[in-house]
């Protein structure tokens, strides 16, 4: 006969299991940073005038545009200040609903700003880029390089 303590391990470890995998498959969509959690976030709001709202302005002007997009088949596409990136993702680990990524990317040879001034870029190399995500519902929390953590919002999908 199991024991409690058995069977508590086991509900533990299915539970544990089940979470992953949701945060996996949640992950597949398009992200983009939640203008306002930025406008609305209390450490920036604590910050007195005049540079508070200029943090909150500035902060919120560079991520407006960045967006994340994870395909099934492993795919992601990323826009980041003004520039246009694709590639591949590697799930490297996952934590409870903490997902850490690794992408290897490259920037398309022409983003939105130098196709509306006609300019042509050469080829760029593969970078790489480790970030997590934490994954609740519709609602995420991005951790990337040397940045404070965003919030995230996911997209409704497109027709």
């Amino acid at each position: 006969m199991l024991s409690t303590v058995k069977i508590a391990f086991f509900v533990v470890l299915l539970s544990t299991l089940c979470a992953c995998q949701r945060a996996s498959k949640e992950l597949i969509g398009e992200w983009r940073v939640d203008q306002e959690a930025i406008a609305s976030d209390p450490t920036l709001l604590k910050v007195a005038p005049p540079v508070g709202p200029m943090i909150r302005a500035w902060k919120m002007n560079m991520t407006k545009e960045w967006s994340f997009l994870f395909r099934k088949d492993r795919g992601i596409e990323m826009m980041m200040n003004g520039s246009h990136f694709e590639g591949r993702y590697q799930i490297t680990r996952e934590v409870g609903n903490t997902l850490y990524i690794r992408v290897e990317i490259k920037a398309l040879a022409i983003n939105s700003l130098d196709a509306l001034l006609g300019i042509t870029q050469p080829k760029s190399d593969v970078k790489v880029k480790r970030f997590s995500i934490r994954i609740l519902g519709e609602e995420g929390t991005l951790k990337i390089e040397d940045f404070a953590p965003l919030k995230l919002r996911r997209q409704p999908m497109r027709g």
